[in-house]
């Protein structure tokens, strides 16, 4: 008769786990279970190269309202063709009534965003355009990185070219991050000191259904060559991002006015990407035309809603069906691939389990802590790497396969992506699954 594969339940099996778990807290995988007493001895064994199967797809949107950073920029790559991000926030009143005096006249208005890092070249220089919003968004509500909203692209607030610096800066002899600095023209000065409008400045609440909030873009030119452009990540929360408006009256010059941004503030990004400037023809054929069967040569993972990977275990049932396997280690290793631009790579990757109906759970290895399950960029191997022990049991004792799927951590406050090696037993450093495994007959 054809014997289970479940994990025993038998009093032998829970001999054999706790004899393995004693005598291996400081040993090596494959060491494991060496040791067992003569009589007790059991074949133990490791599947270096175990069959993954896996490929590279676009990914669904990514939650993108009040995230603790926001992106913005354009930029190209090797890989992954154009990127590129926007967003959208509300400015709220710093103090309701102000008194702006007789006659008040506007010197300048300037839109501050503290920088908190970037990715990519930001020696390209960017066009950057910020409007007024005409449609309504709400802190309560959940929005995507597709979702968008209506502005007056009539009358934009700025217009400008710039060369990101996200250098650190010197301000009261204190070094603090860069800012970037956006000089707002008459359409926003003269319309927020219009004296018909005072009154939407009695309650901030008022005033954000008076003036919405700003939409702003970053653009680079499809026709430059090469890896250009960066995103650049920005913290609207610190203080100083904010709107200064500066003005005199009758009496007094060089007065000022503060519109902030704050916690209060509904905050979006928008994210886009053209893989049809790809300048690798194999990630297009998988990721624009669809061709899965490329996942035994290069996979791919690309934050911003960009491009995820699915994996699966198949033939594990077939492989363990006369035999009750008792695994005692599993590991994912997922090898890197050099990329062309040496922008960095995601430090750790996600790694959900897929269920019946589509939702995506934490497998169960993740319970035991990051420490153990893994998922961190290993440089000295070149590889992400995750601990499956429990999952791969799981499905040796019946439970269905219905895949995995990899994705840059923090894949709505940064732009990284990366290229992993595929799963061809083949290639120099395929992706493997290890399994130390007893088996019990």
């Amino acid at each position: 008769m054809k014997k289970n594969t479940r994990f025993a339940g038998s009093f032998l099996a829970l001999f054999v786990l706790s004899a393995v778990f004693i005598s291996s807290c400081n040993k090596k995988p494959e060491q494991i279970g060496l040791e067992l007493l003569e009589s007790e001895q059991l074949f133990v064994g490791t599947d270096t190269a175990f069959i993954v199967s896996a490929y590279s797809t676009i990914e669904d949107t990514v939650v993108t309202d009040e995230t603790s950073l926001n992106l913005l920029g354009s930029m190209i790559t090797h890989n992954f063709g154009k990127t590129t991000a926007s967003f959208y926030t509300q400015i709220r009143l710093s103090t309701v009534s102000p008194d702006f005096g007789d006659n008040p006249v506007a010197d300048s208005a300037v839109l501050t965003f503290v920088y908190n890092g970037y990715y990519g070249n930001i020696l390209t220089q960017q066009h950057l355009t910020v409007y007024r919003m005409t449609d309504d968004f709400y802190l309560d509500s959940t929005y995507f990185s597709n979702s968008s909203f209506g502005y007056d692209s009539l009358h934009p607030l700025s217009d400008i070219y710039f060369v990101p610096d996200p250098e650190n800066i010197i301000v009261d002899s204190v070094e603090v991050p860069g800012r970037l600095k956006i000089p707002l023209n008459g359409n926003f000065s003269n319309l927020m000191l219009d004296p018909e409008n005072y009154d939407n400045f009695t309650d901030k609440d008022k005033f954000t259904d008076f003036f919405k909030g700003l939409y702003v873009k970053c653009e680079i030119q499809d026709s430059w060559t090469g890896s250009v452009g960066a995103i650049l990540y920005f913290d609207l929360l610190d203080a100083n991002s904010n709107v200064q408006l500066y003005y005199h009256n009758d009496s007094t010059d060089s007065l000022s006015y503060t519109f902030n941004i704050n916690l209060n503030s509904v905050r979006v990004g928008n994210f886009t990407h053209d893989y049809s400037l790809s300048k690798n023809q194999d990630f297009k054929q998988m990721i624009v035309n669809g061709d899965t069967s490329l996942g035994s040569e290069k996979l791919f993972i690309q934050s911003m809603g960009g491009v995820k990977t699915i994996l699966s275990f198949p033939g594990l049932k077939e492989w363990a069906q006369n035999n009750v396997i008792t695994v005692n280690e599993a590991k994912l290793i997922l090898p890197v691939v050099n990329s062309v631009e040496d922008y960095g790579i995601p430090g750790s990757l996600v790694l959900f389990s897929y269920t019946s109906d589509g939702k995506l759970v934490p497998p169960q290895d993740w319970h035991e802590g990051e420490a153990y399950f893994g998922g961190k960029y290993f440089e000295n191997i070149n590889a992400y790497q995750y601990r499956l022990t429990y999952h791969i049991q799981s499905l040796l004792n019946g439970e269905p396969d219905y895949g995995m799927v990899l994705f840059p951590n923090g894949k709505s406050i940064n732009a990284k992506g990366v290229e992993l090696s595929g799963t061809d037993p083949s290639l120099s450093s395929p992706i493997i699954l290890k399994i130390t495994y007893t088996k019990l007959n």
